[in-house]
């Protein structure tokens, strides 16, 4: 061995590299290695330099067993172009402890028949520098700029006027550094971005099995001591070096900003702004913060907005449906539809009990969302045969059943094998349930909300009264004054004209607002007039019931689109219900 590679052996082993020479000799399919060199400090690693050179251990027999075939594929597969290749991998020592090591795979000759090799060896365990070392070896000007650059309120301000990945980038952009956010296990969150002479370094850190180690000891420094800190990456230059800052949401620390030097400049760069970084990671928490805080508030009013909504549309069912009890029975299938629809359920059908005295239901009618489904049509219910079901609706006043609490009773028993969840609500008309309704899920798993239920009850009990109202149990006043009811609630504006006088015999709460005085009285020509400043009619109208059209509107000073609907009121005489919605209020078509 020459004078030469001992000079590099001693040199490199004072920094720490273990050096090992490897030659394999090939003949046929038989392979022999021999070892022609191991350095003094190869305990460093776990390696035991007398048991290597003895012959009683080959250095592969160090490797980690799961490790070490790749790593034998990789010697091989380099051997036939000849190409250096730096490994990482484990090393299992002598003392049963696990070192994590790069090894830097060189050929030295490469033959047909033979191959020596050597391997530098370094752990890449995470090791503390001294900062105060690093801090004698900056030059004054290059202090000077850095912290001349460090000290710029832009370099902070970059929050507010770029978005995350465009602030670090131009951070490490500014101080020649490299840069990336990573998340609790180290995994990339934005892209590793730096000036090109050591971006494929870069890149290549989070790629080697050494990174994981790595960043578990600087993570576990950021939260042991709270400070920050430099840290050797732990390859034998002593100007590679990274720092790491937390970033916090709600207190809770959620990813860690990396910063890394490669080259005396750039270290000197990061010593003066690694502290700076801290106060840096500290903006971005209380940025992300707001967002948050800001996204959750979205949320929150988002849904708040949809189940407002939800609740108009359902009660509009509702109040359609009642404003329809002149059509009868067959009013139910639109209330069936329209329902089916906003709850997004498979069917809804009405099942009639088949005589005073029979304890047999059977299909009457229904809405279904995927065409007629005719093991449906064909279901009987038998209120002995299912007693235990019938018992709980009489109890409880309704049966639900879902995913938590499906029986293959149910399931198979009633439906067939055809739901996934239920809702059976009785009609009850003089103390006798003479129907039940069903709200069937077939399609998908499904738990029943709050909303659902009270809905699915609401419905329920509109349907109840189609069917007084068509008997004759239900007389047109309890109806009108029930619309009354739920007119107060929505959220357009609603009046009712009596068709003989053109008086309003009712204003809800919307309309008053809208004007600024109770319209309960006055003339209805004020609104309800076609002529004016009529500006036509729209194309869904219906001159024996509905019209629709739109005006301008002097005592509201904007555009309204009108619709009329022609009912009976109270003891049966004409009138007409009006919906007024001002043009920049109404919901926008889907």
């Amino acid at each position: 061995m020459g004078s030469e590679f001992d000079y590099i052996a001693r040199a490199l082993t004072e920094q720490g590299t273990v050096v090992i020479v490897q030659s394999f000799f090939f003949s046929g399919q038989l392979l022999r290695r021999s070892i022609r060199y191991i350095s003094d400090n190869a305990g460093v690693v776990g390696m035991n330099k007398k048991t290597i050179m003895s012959g009683f251990r080959l250095p592969i027999d160090y490797v980690h067993p799961e490790d070490r075939e790749a790593f034998v594929s990789a010697i091989m597969a380099a051997k036939e172009s000849g190409a250096n290749f730096a490994y990482g991998l484990r090393i299992v020592g002598d003392d049963g402890q696990l070192h994590n090591v790069e090894s830097k795979v060189i050929f030295i000759s490469n033959t047909e028949n033979e191959t020596e090799v050597e391997y530098l060896i370094h752990n890449v365990e995470n090791k503390y520098v001294n900062v105060g070392s690093i801090e004698k070896e900056i030059s004054k000007e290059v202090a000077a700029e850095a912290e001349k650059k460090a000290s710029a309120d832009n370099v902070i301000n970059v929050l507010v006027e770029n978005n995350l990945a465009d602030f670090f980038q131009n951070i490490s952009c500014a101080f020649n550094l490299y840069s990336s956010i990573v998340d609790n296990k180290g995994r990339i969150l934005t892209r590793p971005v730096g000036p090109e002479g050591y971006l494929g370094d870069f890149y290549d850190l989070f790629e080697r099995p050494h990174y994981r180690e790595l960043f578990r000891r600087l993570r576990k420094r950021v939260q042991d001591e709270g400070e920050p800190f430099i840290a050797d990456m732990g390859n034998g230059n002593p100007d590679n070096l990274i720092s790491a800052a937390p970033i916090y949401v709600e207190n809770n620390h959620v990813a860690t900003w990396l910063l890394c030097a490669y080259d005396k400049k750039q270290a000197a760069y990061l010593n003066v702004i690694y502290r700076k970084q801290w106060a840096i990671a500290e903006n971005v928490s209380t940025y992300m913060m707001k967002i948050n805080t800001s996204v959750q508030k979205a949320e929150k009013l988002k849904k708040l907005e949809e189940d407002i909504e939800r609740k108009i549309r359902q009660k509009e069912i509702i109040s359609d449906a009642i404003m329809r009890l002149s059509d009868g029975i067959s009013g139910i299938g639109s209330l069936f539809e329209a329902a089916g629809t906003e709850m997004k359920v498979d069917y809804i059908a009405m099942f009639e009990r088949t005589s005073p005295d029979s304890e047999t239901f059977e299909y009457k009618r229904a809405w279904f969302s995927h065409g007629r489904n005719k093991t449906v049509i064909d279901l009987i219910w038998n209120t002995k045969r299912y007693a235990e079901e019938y018992n709980t609706i009489k109890k409880k006043g309704c049966l639900i059943i879902d995913h938590k609490n499906m029986t293959n009773r149910i399931r198979v028993g009633i439906f067939h094998g055809n739901v996934r969840a239920v809702m059976i609500f009785p009609v009850i008309i003089d103390g006798q349930d003479v129907a039940y309704i069903v709200f069937c899920e077939n399609q998908a798993e499904r738990t029943w909300t709050k909303d659902d239920i009270a809905f699915a009850k609401e419905v329920t009990d509109a349907a109840s009264r189609v069917i007084r109202f068509s008997t004759g149990e239900e007389s047109v006043d309890q109806a009108n004054k029930t619309l009354l009811d739920i007119y107060n609630y929505l959220s357009v504006g609603i009046f009712i004209k009596d068709d003989q006088s053109g008086k309003v015999i009712f204003s809800n709460r919307t309309m008053n607002n809208m004007l600024g005085y109770d319209f309960t009285g006055g003339d209805s020509r004020i609104i309800a007039s076609h002529s004016g400043n009529t500006m036509g009619f729209g194309e869904n109208e219906d001159r024996n019931r509905v019209t629709n059209w739109r005006k301008y509107i002097d005592s509201l000073v904007k555009i309204v689109d009108i619709t009329e609907i022609r009912i009976k009121w109270l003891n049966g005489e004409p009138a007409s219900v009006y919906i007024v919605r001002p043009v920049d209020e109404k919901p926008a078509e889907k």
